[in-house]
């Protein structure tokens, strides 16, 4: 029998993919981890939070991992929806119109409680059944961004998991659900565990959007 040429990370990053790909087929999305998810509400001080609260599910205290539900309002997800079927524009400007707008911006800003730092340009990758497992990394490794965001504006049908193979954590995003995860540990050094991957899509398309806070 031919031994397998992947790394042990490789190796790991497939089980847990299948894994969350298994709980997704069987359930509904969420995360799969060795413990249980601590759900909260935050309302921040903007009106609009006291109509429409986030929802926030916290996966890991250190490093520190959260899903944010429902940051955007049914009126922002019926323009992006409208913005995305105009077939003069990319994805990458249909992102940019919507995210860039105040009261979206603050919605982010009071979640992640960064309302005070730089945040960088937002990104756009969208994932379909050809793509492979991601390998590398999807967000630098670096010590000058302190944190990152990851927003899905639509989820695959199965499969497109976010992994922390450190973790052992598997998390299939919900659309209109924003993952958060820190990346520097208590001495402001890169925390090899917040190193994250993507998973294969098997059946739809996964369209995210991703940026980072700089430290």
């Amino acid at each position: 029998k031919a031994q397998s040429d992947k790394s042990v990370e490789e190796l790991l990053i497939g089980e847990i993919c299948r894994a969350a790909t298994n709980i997704d087929a069987a359930s509904s999305s969420g995360a799969f981890s060795n413990s249980a998810a601590d759900c909260r509400l935050i309302y921040g001080n903007l009106p609009e939070l006291l109509l429409q609260p986030l929802q926030v599910e916290l996966l890991s205290l250190d490093p520190y991992i959260a899903i944010y539900h429902n940051v955007l309002s049914a009126q922002e997800i019926s323009d992006l929806q409208q913005i995305i079927a105009d077939a003069d524009d990319s994805d990458d400007a249909a992102v940019a119109k919507l995210l860039k707008r105040k009261s979206t911006i603050e919605r982010l800003q009071v979640a992640t409680g960064h309302a005070g730092r730089k945040w960088g340009a937002w990104q756009m990758e969208r994932w379909t059944f050809e793509d492979d497992v991601h390998t590398d990394a999807l967000l630098p490794v670096t010590t000058k961004i302190m944190a990152n965001v990851l927003f899905n504006l639509q989820t695959a049908k199965l499969g497109g998991a976010i992994v922390f193979p450190q973790l052992e954590l598997g998390i299939t995003l919900p659309t209109n659900a924003l993952l958060y995860w820190t990346q520097l540990n208590e001495y402001h050094e890169y925390d090899y565990r917040s190193k994250q991957h993507v998973c294969p899509v098997i059946v739809g398309t996964q369209l995210t959007a991703y940026t980072s806070i700089q430290a």
